[in-house]
């Protein structure tokens, strides 16, 4: 019955696709065509004398089928002509014969038609003139390509690459020259009786007349009340390095904006929040929007190509996010992607190559001990492990013959060298002959003296690589236009099996069919192929970062007879990663389609109407293969384990606009109507039993193991309405509300109401500012108040649901699978916001203030429920969070001279997030959550550093109070964790500061641009210190940390890390503060260096520009160790198991014709 929706679901979906398709060949087919490549196509001979005009379109008509209009009247009176014609096209001979006739022709539908000319024709008599000039931009560099033309008239030129022009023109008197170019305002100039006229064009957009992408339209940046920050596409994607998915271009961009990578997995995403931490248990992504339809969040961001964005837009208060909503709680993020232009066409091809290797020193390569250094450190471990058992440790009952054993516990240790740490003698042919019980004294001593030592980081590790190639066009007129784009990227990761490659290409239409009516298209599609046997992993055999931990550094790679070491780890399941990376695979492909039809019809000058709809359609399998051959397949003579989901986002948007002024008074006006429909159909299955390796398909297995699969469906509708007024752009008000209805709550509970207020003032526009106008141009201030909402992730948690996983005597068994709360209802968050924005000196320093504080209550959350209901927990809404931040964001023109120029660009946020309201604490892993207390509250046994006479762990007992919260005796202290020591809170995960400072200079062709990041202020909790630095609990499990010898306590007296005793029988190795390290860092994220070549070399060439450029991620990070990446996540976690950040360098070139 499922398979049957499901089928019924897909073929509903591409019926869909294939009628808009079809409507979109219908419309673009039907375009009217330019005349001159129209009428090319036919050519005619003419030999006539005295004929009629008529007779000469009668004869075009016979030779041709071409079909003509016109009004007998017009042409008749107009005397005979003389036509001779051999081979000429249409459009030659129409030309000559209309000529001085007030007569024009136009081609509408293929019909030509004829009709009377009423504009004015030139008097033969006007005088002819020539002009000529200079066109620059404002920093004085030439502009090629300038539009220059008698304003009115078809009569113009273009600038040459040096920016040059020469105009000939006929003088009547009045004439007024217009100059017109891309990205620049127009500018229009009288030329009077000048003979030279040079020009110096301005940017389209200075910071107050910026136009930036918002809810459902664009607004200028003076007139927008609510908290935003636009980010030019190209800017970014030119400065950051790797910007491989979009949002990663943010980092340190944008105030408020805080992005964590955990490491460098090619094709991995980054985690990435606005203004903190929304949500307990909810998502605190962002909402995506791009080009006005709201992504999915589950929405892969590797499936956008960065080089087709034209402009990204950070939404962060409620007056800007209110518009959105149930999803737009954390934020939204606007992307709008390249659009045709008016004009020649132009292409640009990019191409990059990059090299990658690890970004922090010791993360893997030097992290763990080698041969010799292992097997010191097993030694000391043994030795005090045989004291220990005689009780002659310091601190123990015959501690005083410490001494005295010293010669005797070192014997033991040699003996035992193998069988408790499998430290391997250097004379084991590794054959399995060699004796480990008698072994000579000066056997014991050669462990020492010729130890092996075996390097496995090179053996599984290697240099990344990265190929980028893109392509794209972009011209047509004023009616018709287009975007066309095509990319491929691969990344080849530091060791085998991780690897990414990316093919995507985009196409963009847009047709002014009339002057009330608009039609535009964008077709996007993406391939990805994601090979990864990491993160997916985890602390498995499969993910080489683990596994290198779990290789015996005395243990070689290849047997002396030249073959594969099968189990060189230290326990005999640990595989050599060589052979398992060659045999077994994890490997995941997705295919996306997104088709955006819209529609904009003119109603009246004031009133537009605007319908968006579009479709995402995405594919994905993830396919796991274990080979009979290899460690982890051998269990069940190889594995398949395969997953398949298809996954549809139909959304239709429609808009309703108007625009109105009333003097000095402007009201504009917005409603909207929006209906989402998703649905996603997943199914999973596994089988054992695997004839041979080259046949790893799920067909093949004969022993089934499981099948699984489901399907979920979720809709939104939502009404939306928004108000703004100003007046005489000094005062500015704005209002909106939005009603949105889910299907993921009950009916009772369905609806919900968002809402924001704002306002913003313009005080330099009063008269009381006059004064300061010679170094003030700009002092704004903006206030907002509104409400946001969150829907839980989950399409079912207010439902009881039932799973059939079971059966009984053969036949289906239901099983109630989860608790519902018919009561659950939205997560609501109320957020005020008051900034000011100023630029002084003609915008050489800019700069926003801003403040925020947001409440979010009826938080969605898991409660613990009686055990007489049969459940644990359930989901409810409890608890209440407030974050509260400050964002200071500068830029400043430092330098600026004709071929050299400084600026700067810096922001800093801080940040606090607590937890305002909890019936009960709430402990999660090393966090808790409870009233009053930060969040992701770090909760441990608070270590005390050790007793240096005995080198025992030593932990604060945090004696509390009846309330089981408050310490009444801090200062009492434990030698053992697992009994009277308390867990207290202590620090927290996330920083306070956080921001970047970027520099960009120019000097002549050359650019360099570099970004610094910072934060200040977090904790992490460095799980890889805990995991391999143990005192040796887990020696001979696996490899320890390059320091554990060098800094372990030795002797009474001594001051580091705790004695080193197999097995840790002290319980030093307790999870406690011990392992919490701040955060704080600065790093060198970005540099870029480019040179654009002069035009006048490459104007030969037929090409508009030509750059050469190099620029690098992850430089270098200032940090108090250098073994880890600093940049974690809110939560201060760090996975020991995940992928080293890596540092890149890429190069590259950038052509455009």
């Amino acid at each position: 019955m499922e398979k049957t929706a499901t089928k019924k679901r897909c073929t509903g979906i591409f019926r869909f696709l294939w009628v808009t398709h079809v409507l979109l060949l219908f419309i673009f087919t039907s375009i009217p065509v330019e005349a001159g490549n129209f009428l090319q196509g036919h050519r005619v001979n003419l030999n006539m004398s005295n004929v009629s005009l008529k007779k000469v379109i009668e004869e075009i008509k016979k030779q041709t089928n071409l079909s003509f209009v016109y009004n007998e009247l017009d042409i008749k009176g107009l005397g005979l002509l003389d036509m001779q014609a051999e081979n000429q096209t249409v459009e030659e001979v129409l030309n000559r014969i209309l000529k001085n006739k007030r007569l024009r022709y136009e081609i509408v539908d293929n019909v030509i038609i004829i009709r009377r000319d009423n504009r004015v024709v030139s008097d033969p008599e006007d005088e002819k003139k020539t002009i000529k000039g200079h066109v620059t931009d404002e920093d004085k560099v030439p502009l090629p390509g300038v539009a220059v033309r008698v304003k009115g008239t078809t009569v113009g030129v273009a600038t040459d690459m040096e920016g040059n022009y020469t105009l000939v023109y006929e003088d009547k008197g009045h004439i007024v020259l217009e100059f017109s170019f891309v990205g620049m305002k127009t500018h229009e100039e009288k030329p009077g009786n000048r003979s030279v006229l040079n020009v110096q064009l301005q940017s389209m957009s200075t910071d107050l007349e910026e136009v930036m992408v918002v809810a459902y339209g664009t607004t200028k940046k003076e007139a927008f009340t609510g908290s935003a920050v636009s980010v030019s596409g190209e800017q970014v994607m030119k400065e950051a390095a790797d910007a491989i998915s979009p949002e990663k271009a943010l980092k340190g961009y944008v105030a408020g904006v805080r992005i964590s990578r955990g490491g460098g997995q090619p094709g991995e995403t980054v985690g990435l929040q606005i203004r903190g931490i929304g949500s307990i248990s909810e998502s605190t992504n962002p909402l995506y929007v791009v080009d006005g339809v709201p992504l999915s969040e589950d929405f892969d961001l590797n499936n956008l190509n960065p080089n087709d964005i034209e402009q990204m837009t950070v939404l962060k208060d409620a007056a800007a996010t209110s518009l959105y909503g149930s999803r737009a709680s954390a934020g939204v993020i606007i992307i709008t992607t390249k659009k045709g232009q008016q004009g020649k066409t132009r292409f640009e091809l990019t191409y990059e190559r990059g090299f990658s290797s690890e970004a922090i020193k010791r993360q893997l390569k030097g992290y763990y001990m080698n041969g010799s250094e292992y097997t010191e450190y097993a030694v000391e471990a043994i030795k005090n492990y045989y004291l220990y058992s005689q009780n002659a440790l310091p601190g123990m009952a015959d501690e005083n013959r410490y001494l005295v054993l010293q010669n005797d516990a070192r014997v033991y240790a040699l003996r035992h060298l193998n069988e408790y740490a499998k430290v391997v003698h250097p004379d084991d042919p590794l054959d399995g002959s060699f004796d480990y019980e008698n072994l000579t004294e000066a056997q014991l001593e050669k462990y020492l003296t010729h130890p092996r030592n075996y390097n496995w980081y090179d053996a599984m590790f290697k240099k990344g690589s990265e190929d980028k190639i893109n392509f794209s066009a972009r011209g047509g007129t004023e009616k018709n236009n287009f975007y066309a784009s095509l990319g491929y990227l691969r990344q080849s990761g530091i060791t085998e099996g991780s690897d990414f490659k990316r093919f995507t290409a985009r196409l963009s239409l847009n047709n002014k069919v009339a002057q009330w009516l608009n039609f535009s298209v964008n077709q996007s599609i993406a391939y990805t192929e994601q090979e990864s046997k990491l993160d997916s992993q985890g602390a498995t055999v499969g993910n080489p970062i683990s596994n290198l931990r779990a290789m015996n550094p005395t243990q070689p790679i290849y047997l002396p007879n030249g073959q594969l070491n099968q189990t060189p780890g230290f326990n005999s399941t640990d595989p050599n990663f060589l052979e398992t990376i060659s045999l077994d695979r994890d490997r995941t492909k997705w295919f996306s389609s997104t088709t955006n039809l819209s529609v904009t019809v003119n109603l009246t000058s004031w009133l537009k109407f605007t319908t968006t709809n579009a479709a995402d359609i995405r594919y994905s399998r993830y396919l796991q293969t274990w080979d009979p051959s290899s460690n982890q397949g051998a269990t069940n003579h190889g594995e398949v384990n395969e997953t398949r989901s298809f996954y549809t986002n139909i959304v239709s948007s429609n808009i309703l606009t108007l625009t109105k002024s009333f003097g000095l008074h402007h009201v504009g006006a917005t409603g909207v109507y929006e209906a989402k429909r998703q649905t996603y159909d997943f199914l999973d299955a596994s089988g054992y039993n695997l004839p041979v390796g080259r046949l790893l398909y799920m067909s093949n297995a004969s022993l089934p193991n499981s099948v699984g699969g489901y399907d979920n469906s979720d809709r939104l509708i939502s009404w939306v309405a928004k108000l703004d007024y100003n007046y005489d752009n000094k005062y500015y008000l704005s209002g909106s509300w939005r009603r949105d209805g889910t299907s993921r709550f009950l009916a009772s509970n369905r609806w919900g109401d968002f809402w924001s207020v704002s306002a913003a003032w313009n005080l330099t526009r009063e008269s009381f500012m006059e004064s300061t106008q010679n170094w003030l141009d700009n002092l704004r201030a903006k206030v907002s108040y509104g409400t946001n909402g969150t829907q839980p992730g989950n399409y079912y948690r207010s439902l009881s649901l039932f799973s059939i996983n079971y059966t009984y005597m053969s036949d289906p068994a239901y099983q109630v699978s989860s608790y519902g709360n018919p009561h659950l209802t939205w997560e609501s968050s109320y957020t005020w916001n008051a900034g000011i924005d100023f630029s002084l000196f003609k915008n050489r320093l800019r700069g926003t203030f801003e403040y925020y504080n947001k409440h979010t209550v009826d938080l969605i959350n898991n409660a613990s429920t009686p055990y007489t209901s049969g459940w644990s927990s359930m989901t409810v809404n409890e608890g209440e969070l407030r974050n509260t931040g400050l964002e200071i964001t500068l830029d400043s023109r430092n330098f600026i001279r004709d071929d050299f120029s400084w600026e700067t660009n810096f922001n800093i946020s801080y940040m606090r997030a607590k937890v305002e309201k909890l019936k009960k604490d709430k402990e999660s892993g090393n966090y808790i959550y409870r009233e009053g207390e930060h969040l992701y509250s770090y909760y441990l046994r608070e270590y005390a550093g050790i007793d240096t006479q005995t080198g025992r762990s030593q932990w604060y007992k945090n004696t509390k109070g009846e309330d089981g919260k408050t310490v009444i005796d801090h200062t009492a202290i434990s030698q053992d964790p697992s009994s009277d020591v308390e867990k207290v809170i202590n620090k927290k995960g996330y920083p306070d500061w956080f921001g970047g400072l970027t520099n960009r200079f120019t000097y002549k062709g050359f650019d360099l641009s570099f970004l610094l990041t910072f934060t200040i202020g977090g904790t992490l909790f460095d799980s890889q210190y805990a995991l391999t630095v143990r005192d040796g609990a887990s020696l001979g499990n696996g490899n320890v940390r390059f320091d554990a010898y060098k800094k372990a306590w030795k002797k009474p007296g001594d001051n580091g890390t705790p004695i080193i005793v197999y097995n840790d029988p002290f319980k030093s190795n307790y999870t406690s503060t011990r392992s919490l390290r701040s955060s704080d860092h600065l790093k060198i994220k970005n540099i870029s260096l480019g040179y654009t070549f002069p035009k006048k070399w490459i104007g030969r060439l037929g090409l508009s520009e030509l750059r050469l450029y190099v620029n690098g991620n992850d430089i270098y990070t200032f940090y108090g160790v250098d073994y880890l990446n600093p940049e974690v996540n809110n939560s201060g976690s760090y996975n020991s198991y995940s992928y080293p950040s890596l540092r890149t360098w890429r190069f590259g070139i950038d052509i455009k014709f």
